[in-house]
């Protein structure tokens, strides 16, 4: 083993072989993903806390997912924080933004948590997050924990709306909790500056789940109530395999983006080290 290697090992066990860390500012910038699962109705928060007298199951099938979730990292953006369908996609030959697209933008199942990353972090909903590389195989670092707890999304804050019905009308309403707990595999992170880690190859697998407690308060007695919801991400992601054949938008599928910060207190030594080793890679950034 190089004397170079050697220190990178060094330095990135001592880092990322620890205990998982909380608040490490980071960036995830994915629509490689896709979700199915369930999603249970109640008419009373009581209900749904208990898991009690629930009213209807619902599947939810098939479905494409964007992942916008950015914290403190000026170069990127100061905050963020997105999960969504990623509606925009078409192969419609019109080109109209997501026209005909069942699986990121109509349909059953569609969610939606849109915070401005212009906006003041007052306005942000999430209550923890956790950012990191994991498993440094000697050359790159291969998958990426993002973890994202947060409560009271509400369409004043968040744009929020979930939608299991066929019809994606009455669906505002509040995200009492959520969480998005992932395990992104088969990158290619590496120490690219003295403040980041940076991967820009699409995830080739994924591991995790979108869950929490929504509540729709429409008049609409069919959709009013409250629902836990359980979905499971998966690679199934009709935009990406369609991709060859997106009429919108004209730049094809979106890169994916993957970064964290790394955490204090590093020594110049090491930083010195890891850059003579490894190649950087050209900064990747989506303009807001």
């Amino acid at each position: 083993m190089s004397l170079a290697r050697i220190a990178i090992y060094l330095l990135t066990s001592s880092l990322f072989a620890t205990t998982v860390l909380a608040d490490v500012a980071g960036v995830v910038s994915t629509d490689r993903f896709g979700y199915a699962g369930t999603t249970v109705r109640y008419a009373t928060l009581a209900d749904a806390l208990s898991a009690s007298n629930p009213l209807q199951t619902i599947n939810i099938v098939e479905r494409d997912l964007s992942i916008f979730q950015v914290w403190d990292v000026p170069s990127y953006y100061t905050n963020a924080n997105i999960t969504g369908g990623s509606w925009w996609y078409t192969t419609d030959p019109s080109g109209t933004p997501g026209f005909g697209n069942t699986h990121g933008n109509t349909g059953v199942g569609l969610v939606q948590i849109y915070e401005d990353p212009a906006s003041t972090a007052t306005s942000f909903t999430t209550t923890s997050r956790v950012m990191e590389f994991q498993n440094f195989n000697g050359t790159f670092f291969t998958d990426y924990r993002l973890t994202v707890t947060g409560v009271n999304a509400t369409p004043a804050t968040s744009l929020a709306r979930f939608s299991p019905f066929v019809l994606n009308t009455n669906d505002s309403g509040t995200y009492l909790n959520y969480k998005l707990d992932l395990l992104a595999t088969g990158l290619q992170g590496t120490i690219t500056s003295s403040t980041l880690i940076e991967s820009t190859n699409h995830p080739t697998g994924v591991t995790g789940i979108f869950s929490g407690l929504f509540e729709n308060p429409t008049a609409d007695p069919t959709k009013k109530g409250f629902y836990t919801f359980s979905l499971n991400l998966t690679m199934d992601n009709w935009a990406y395999t369609n991709r060859d054949n997106l009429t919108y938008p004209t730049t094809g599928f979106a890169d994916s983006y993957f970064a964290q910060a790394i955490p204090e207190p590093v020594t110049a030594f090491g930083l010195l080290a890891v850059s003579l080793a490894l190649p950087g890679f050209k900064r990747f950034r989506r303009n807001g």
